[in-house]
């Protein structure tokens, strides 16, 4: 890494594709339990009904629930797997070069560029054995600020407004990178005389 040059990570699209396919997994398993969920309470409410008459007919208000929870989810599955199908994986994760840190997201292909100065800093969000790196901006950092380009892309938007995974702010998975931590921090304090850092 010279002075004119950037510090690329990359991502693990191995990591990415393995992390899709559990989520993918997971979404069909709720569809079969909130399916499931539907049925067994249909057969409850059939033998309220058969034990106790009409008023077993109750039951059967709580089944649109299981039934529209279940749609909802396989929706939500197919537009995953249809996005991530035409998406693809983005090969970059980020580079950091003396004009600032492009970060690039899912759904962003065109990413969003900041420049130094409108960063506080880097750091690692550990959530639920998780690690995540979170860019926190400066304060009053926004679409308008000078500089700044991506920043109004509707995934940038989510991420900044939308508490995910205990956190708010830019972030990607640390283990779909193919840098340390360590050597995105030395290649931060680089580019900025130790301004900015991961912590």
């Amino acid at each position: 890494m010279d002075t004119m040059g950037e510090f690329v990570v990359g991502v693990d699209t191995a990591a990415v594709q393995a992390a899709r396919r559990r989520t993918l997994r997971l979404a069909t398993v709720s569809v079969v339990v909130e399916s499931a969920g539907a049925v067994v309470i249909s057969a409850l409410a059939v033998f309220m009904v058969w034990l106790a008459g009409p008023i077993g007919f109750v039951q059967f208000a709580v089944v649109p629930f299981f039934v529209f929870g279940a749609l909802r989810t396989l929706r939500n599955r197919r537009r995953l797997r249809d996005k991530w199908a035409a998406e693809g994986v983005v090969p970059t994760a980020m580079r950091l070069s003396a004009n600032g840190l492009r970060l690039s997201l899912d759904g962003a292909p065109d990413s969003v560029f900041l420049p130094w100065d409108t960063l506080r800093g880097l750091r690692v969000h550990r959530w639920r054995g998780q690690q995540l790196l979170v860019v926190d901006l400066m304060s009053g950092v926004d679409v308008s600020t000078v500089g700044v380009h991506g920043l109004d892309h509707p995934e940038a938007q989510t991420m900044l407004r939308k508490r995910v995974h205990g956190t708010t702010g830019l972030r990607t998975a640390v283990r779909i990178l193919t840098q340390p931590i360590s050597a995105i921090d030395q290649a931060a304090a680089y580019f900025t005389a130790g301004r900015v850092r991961v912590h």
